[in-house]
């Protein structure tokens, strides 16, 4: 009996040993983004060389609007290669930085009529305590990954 609960036990931590190992894209994963080429060759299903809305898939289907710059409603190899990359946590500026761009009234707080960017679309979310300002405290947490 307890051989058959000791080898439970080691299937049980091989088991979550390897899903906590293969939860996280692997290092370096964000360099490899496909190329305009390979995106082609999976979703360009008209073979147009562009890329309509109802044609791509996944992350690129949510920016599409900003990536689509001329507004014609196709990404073409120019669009994709313009368009902004995704910043890495270690690019993103500090709650430090936010204030001193964005702090207008030097309060050590920035409420929605102060922030711009990307904050600004994430405000309510990062607002916790929903009072209208985000602290540091607030910033910091909104930047954890969730368990």
């Amino acid at each position: 009996m307890k051989i058959k609960t000791l080898k439970t036990i080691i299937l049980l931590a091989a088991v979550l040993a390897f899903g906590v190992t293969n939860a996280q894209p692997p290092k370096g994963q964000l360099e490899n983004r496909p190329s305009f080429a390979q995106l082609l060759e999976r979703m360009d299903a008209n073979k147009d060389q562009m890329l309509s809305a109802a044609e791509v898939k996944g992350p690129l289907k949510e920016q599409f609007e900003k990536i689509d710059i001329n507004e014609n409603g196709f990404i073409i190899a120019e669009e994709l290669e313009n368009a902004p990359k995704p910043r890495t946590m270690s690019e993103r500026p500090s709650f430090a930085q936010l204030l001193e761009r964005m702090d207008a009234n030097k309060d050590q707080m920035l409420s929605a009529a102060e922030v711009k960017g990307p904050l600004k679309e994430h405000f309510k979310k990062v607002d916790t305590n929903g009072n209208g300002f985000i602290v540091a405290e607030e910033f910091e947490n909104a930047l954890k990954p969730k368990d």
